[in-house]
Formats: C-alpha cells, structure tokens, sequence
C-alpha cells in the first residue's frame, strides 16, 4: 500500500470546509433561523378596517430606512417578542417590522 503525503495546507482547507458544511447543517437543524410570521392579514377586521390599512399603504416588512412600526409613536409593543403587536390609529395585527404612511418617529 502507498501513502500519500498529504500537505499542511490541504489537510486544514479539507477540514475548514468540512467544519463548515456541519456547522450550516447544524444550523438548519436546529431552526437557526428566526421563524418569519405575518400580521398582513387579519380575518376579524370589518371591510372599512381593511380599506384604512390600503389606504395608508400597510406592509408587514418596511421598505423604508430606519422607519418601522416598532419605532413609530402610535406601535403597540406585542406582548412578546414574534408576535404581532397593535397601532393606536390602524385596527388589526401590526408586524413590528411593518410600514405605513402614518409613521411618526417615536420620542
């Protein structure tokens, strides 16, 4: 049988990557990533409720540099961190990283 030497080099790329590819897998496994929910759609709002949130252009995910509900002075905090919160002008669910027309920096 021959034995190959195998360089110093070569042997810590095999094991970096190696390490890496686990730990990904580690990760997917184990839900490393934050689950994502919505709060776009709230079936208990009435039809002028739902008309008021399109009107203000509502969105669960902010398109707007440092303006997010959860920094807005009308945000409801959610009662616990991935949950939906409230406003005190748009009625249903408000994701804390959504947008509205109304947004107003919080003091």
């Amino acid at each position: 049988m021959v034995a190959e030497k195998i360089s110093r080099r070569v042997f810590l790329s095999v094991v970096s990557t190696v390490s890496a590819v686990a730990s990904v897998g580690l990760l997917a496994a184990c839900g490393g990533k934050p689950k994502e929910f919505s709060c776009a759609a709230d079936a208990s709002l009435k039809e002028d409720e739902k008309k008021v949130r399109e009107s203000v252009k509502y969105v669960d995910k902010s398109q707007e540099p440092g303006k997010k509900c959860s920094n807005c002075s009308q945000y409801l905090k959610a009662a616990a961190e991935g949950q939906c919160g409230g406003c005190k002008v748009v009625k249903g669910t408000i994701h804390p990283e959504g947008y509205c027309t109304l947004w107003t920096r919080a003091s």
